[in-house]
């Protein structure tokens, strides 16, 4: 199916997918487009942000990366179909009661993450924790674990319902949505999407040590001629293994420029069943974010603590002055690329469904529990695609609201004991956390 059908489908609520010019030279072997799905407060009442604005001027769209142009303007297409699709809630979709009202057949709230009591204590804190006596609106899902159906509230399965009093005690956001049109890939790529921002906020929150991957010429030879040339740029391009106790094969990317005025200090991040994967995609990636903050044109925010929009936090940690944030990946282990490929729980390129069940081995192992719920609206089933949401909600969220980042999470604690245990930090040291605002955008 070509993405102009699907663009078709939408009967305009999607715009065509539009290039990007990427201003690094390097850059280009990458092939880039945007796709925007428009003002969906002119559709829907109810997807409105926090304070109530509508969506004009929200950055609501998808963008596609690529070295094969198609494949990067059908992932455009795609990423704001997924935008789109996680955005349409309509009344009858949804039921309004409280936690204990719903008993047994809610989600386990009480495993969410909460926000320590100093960011709780903020003047202006809009978020509070989560009440189960309070009434709230909840959609339906099901348990990969155990296949029960559970309820969870539509502050976290969908993006843009404006929240309810009662649902400030989460920041909504895209992590965890997923379009394809086999829903058990869909099912995976969320998922791990879900795992890869728990590393993010991991690394970043405890500034944790990640081992630097080294390549051989062998290694190189499992990707693009292209592709290559950047990986052995080892002065710009540096990637670490980031993957947790989970076990799905995590690649955390810094980019570093130190002469370049505005996006001196870059990191992206990728969770694939490949390291060969993740590493192509966490490049890919960071070649979308140079061309947003390259040009300067972002306004940086004065301070950390106004740091609050997705891209906020990027902005304001890609000045060349805060290179020194930066410094805890340096002088790290080196682990070779060879050695994470054989130690991969799956082989490359195997099949979703052997995928989804390693997930649900490692979720009960760990005492996590995947929730899935489908978002599919008629216009992606129409053309034949599918969009689903995982929610894994013990596990600690990629927030770039700096005066909300869930400190209070048991995750952090639990996280630091199991680095401590491992020998990755000294036995009795202190959790201390990371001042600067997350720079992943």
């Amino acid at each position: 199916m070509r993405f102009e059908a699907l663009c078709g489908a939408f009967g305009g609520v999607l715009s065509m997918p539009r290039s990007i010019v990427l201003s690094n030279f390097s850059d280009r072997i990458f092939h880039s487009y945007g796709c925007h799905a428009g003002n969906l407060s002119a559709l829907l009442q109810g997807a409105r942000t926090y304070t109530g604005a509508p969506l004009w001027n929200t950055y609501l769209s998808g963008c596609g990366t690529d070295v094969d142009p198609e494949l990067a303007r059908l992932k455009a297409v795609c990423e704001a179909a997924e935008r789109y699709s996680s955005c349409m809630l309509l009344e009858h979709e949804y039921m309004v009661a409280s936690a204990n009202e719903l008993g047994k057949d809610a989600f386990n709230w009480p495993t969410l993450p909460s926000f320590s009591e100093d960011e709780l204590a903020l003047p202006d804190q809009p978020f509070h924790p989560f009440d189960p006596d309070e009434p709230m609106r909840w959609v339906e899902a099901v348990s990969l674990n155990t296949g029960d159906k559970k309820y969870v509230p539509v502050v976290m399965s969908h993006l843009y319902p404006r929240a309810w009093t009662s649902e400030r005690f989460w920041a909504a956001i895209s992590t965890g949505t997923a379009v394809h049109h086999d829903p058990a890939t869909a099912l995976v790529t969320a998922t791990a999407e879900v795992l890869e921002r728990d590393a993010i906020a991991l690394t970043w929150l405890l500034r944790r040590r990640l081992p630097q991957i080294a390549f051989d010429s062998t290694d190189l030879a499992h990707f693009a001629p292209a592709v290559r040339t950047l990986l052995e740029q080892e002065d710009e391009y540096m990637l670490f293994d980031a993957t947790t106790d989970v076990g799905l094969p995590t690649v955390y990317l810094r980019r570093h420029r130190s002469c370049h005025p505005h996006a001196a200090n870059l990191v992206t991040c990728a969770s694939s069943f490949s390291f060969a994967d993740a590493c192509y995609k966490a490049l890919r990636e960071v070649a979308s974010l140079s061309s947003i903050l390259d040009t300067g044109q972002l306004n940086v925010p004065a301070s950390a603590e106004q740091c609050a929009d997705i891209e906020d936090g990027a902005v304001y940690m890609a000045r060349p002055e805060r290179a020194h944030a930066f410094d805890f990946l340096d002088g790290s282990d080196r682990v070779r690329f060879s050695d994470l490929q054989a130690g991969q729980a799956l082989p490359d390129h195997s099949h979703a469904g052997a995928q989804l069940a390693w997930l649900k081995q490692r979720a009960q192992a760990l005492g996590h529990e995947i929730l899935l719920l489908e978002l599919s609206s008629d216009e992606l089933r129409q053309v034949g695609l599918r969009g689903f949401r995982a929610l894994v909600p013990s596990l600690m969220p990629m927030s770039t609201i700096t005066t909300a980042r869930y400190l209070g999470a048991a995750r952090l604690a639990q996280f630091h004991a199991f680095l401590m245990d491992r020998g990755d930090i000294a036995p009795g040291a202190a959790m201390t956390i990371n001042p600067f605002p997350q720079p992943f955008a």
